[in-house]
């Protein structure tokens, strides 16, 4: 038996289908640096956050990935990546640190979002 395979993956909205922002290109999170970024920086290249904690220490941005394999044999199978891009700020606004969060398995990603808010904590 030949399995011949690809995959191709489709953006969808954000969870919070009012805000409709998609995907958070990874040029923009590469761009943006911790230490010399500000709030306003990461603002205006990506808008307003999906969510905001600790009276704006936090912002989150959430998306959606579907990833559809093709298995020849099989048919389409599709699976839904769940993604954070998570980004602290310091006292004067600027980015304490930052991290894109994101996983094939729900568990998994909401794992790593509290791991890294208790990072915070530390």
């Amino acid at each position: 038996m030949v399995i011949h395979g690809g995959c191709v993956y489709i953006p969808i909205p954000a969870i919070d289908l009012q805000s409709q922002k998609g995907v958070v290109p990874d040029e923009a999170i590469k761009s943006l640096r911790q230490g010399k970024s500000n709030r306003a920086d990461v603002l205006l290249l990506l808008g307003d956050p999906d969510e905001r904690r600790e009276q704006d220490r936090f912002f989150i941005y959430t998306w959606i990935v579907e990833v559809i394999w093709d298995l020849t044999d099989f048919g389409p199978d599709p699976w839904l990546r769940l993604h954070y891009y998570c980004v602290e700020f310091n006292e004067t606004n600027e980015i304490k640190r930052h991290a894109h969060l994101g996983a094939h398995w729900l568990k998994d990603v909401h794992d790593e979002m509290r791991r890294w808010f208790k990072e915070s904590e530390d």
